[in-house]
């Protein structure tokens, strides 16, 4: 902004691009919506030029069909949803469809209501998400009796990362099987929280997910409060936050705050 390549940028945004130069532009949009010196206005334009280069593409011959086209759909969606659009939190949460859940009856999250809920974006295959575990474990725990869900999401991917063995497990086709290694990597890692798989692709566009781990917390009306928590935090961060919520809704909540430690942390030291 203050060189004046954001004004550039914008102008290069109404030209017509190459294919190439469309998908980066995607990273000019991230980019300024979590810039601070950027202006609502000025983001919302940015959105608005991106999404119109995105749906170009679509009326090309190239993008008519396979997995080219799924891409552009994607991003077109990633762009018009509740995230890129400034209108995620404060508001209900974007539906989650549950396929298999490691317990529990619910197939929504709508049969959550009424409790604090923690997401936790996550995979197998990603080696952040199980170094956050030590801290999420602790959380976990502390939240024992309380009105409090913590929710692992994950979706079927067509294999399975056997960390314990390094190995590599295919599962395409199969999604049972793939629930059913789930429970073993549970007892592996010793993951004391829920687990689902959910209809949505664990890069959720409506929540924004686009790096894994990623942590959204749901008040218990079911609105979004909180979006992208860093997961590398020591866990009372996400305790103030969680308590917070449970004060507010005037549901049973612990009485003192948690320790200021860092698991994860200790752990790989």
């Amino acid at each position: 902004m203050e060189s004046g390549i954001l004004d550039n940028v914008k102008s290069l945004l109404d030209m017509s691009l190459s294919d190439d130069a469309v998908f980066a532009s995607m990273e000019v949009f991230n980019a300024a919506f979590v810039a601070e010196k950027i202006s609502t206005a000025e983001k919302e334009e940015i959105r608005q030029k991106v999404l119109k280069q995105y749906t170009g593409l679509l009326s090309t011959e190239r993008y008519s069909e396979g997995r080219r086209r799924a891409r552009v759909e994607l991003a077109i969606q990633y762009l018009e949803g509740p995230y890129a659009t400034g209108t995620l939190v404060g508001n209900k949460a974007p539906e989650l469809d549950f396929l298999w859940m490691s317990s529990g009856e619910e197939k929504s999250l709508d049969d959550l209501k009424g409790r604090v809920v923690i997401l936790d974006f996550w995979a197998t295959k990603c080696g952040p998400c199980i170094g956050i575990m030590p801290n999420m474990r602790v959380l976990t725990k502390r939240y024992v009796g309380y009105p409090v869900e913590i929710i692992g999401v994950t979706s079927v991917m067509g294999y399975h990362v056997d960390v314990k063995n390094g190995k590599t497990i295919q599962t395409k086709g199969n999604s049972e099987y793939e629930f059913e290694l789930m429970r073993t990597f549970m007892k592996d890692q010793n993951i004391n929280w829920r687990v689902a798989f959910t209809k949505q692709n664990v890069m959720n566009m409506e929540y924004g997910v686009l790096d894994i781990p990623h942590i959204v917390i749901i008040d218990a009306e079911g609105n979004v409060r909180y979006n992208g928590v860093d997961p590398f935090s020591a866990p009372y961060h996400k305790a103030d936050l969680i308590d917070g919520l449970l004060k507010e809704a005037g549901l049973r909540c612990p009485a003192t705050p948690m320790e200021k430690t860092d698991y994860s942390k200790k752990l790989n030291e």
